[in-house]
């Protein structure tokens, strides 16, 4: 797939142009469709774990309150949140591990747990978790 990616880069580049195609590609080109395959990859992934995300009705109203919050929370702000569902630091580090576990987001060394800059909670923003499609 890289080739063909490469080859239809050169090709559109050419023509965007207004340039007759050259017999050879360089090397900006392929890297161009390395980088382009690396994000396909990735926007893949990250579909998938959207659509395949956690299915608990606690987890689901987790991440969407780590996503209102700008997309990360210590655990002592998610404590503070709801301290009758998570008065104990052992239930909300087995709740985000959870998440970690179904690949959305991870921490950020051992008191914060944050999406990544493409994860989730620019897609959640203001809306339910379910009811949200980044596709």
């Amino acid at each position: 797939y890289l080739l063909r990616l490469a080859l239809l880069i050169h090709i559109v580049k050419a023509i965007g142009a207004g340039e007759k195609v050259p017999d050879e590609a360089t090397g900006e080109t392929l890297e161009d469709a390395e980088a382009m395959i690396h994000w396909f990859r990735y926007e893949t992934s990250r579909a998938y774990q959207l659509m395949h995300g956690p299915n608990d009705a606690d987890l689901q109203a987790l991440v969407t309150k780590i996503a209102k919050s700008g997309g990360s929370m210590t655990i002592r702000d998610i404590m503070q949140s709801n301290s009758r569902k998570y008065g104990k630091k052992e239930k909300v580090v087995d709740a985000l591990n959870e998440l970690k576990a179904a690949g959305i987001g991870d921490w950020i060394g051992s008191n914060t747990y944050s999406f990544d800059r493409y994860g989730v909670a620019d897609r959640v923003a203001d809306s339910d978790y379910q009811a949200v499609q980044p596709f």
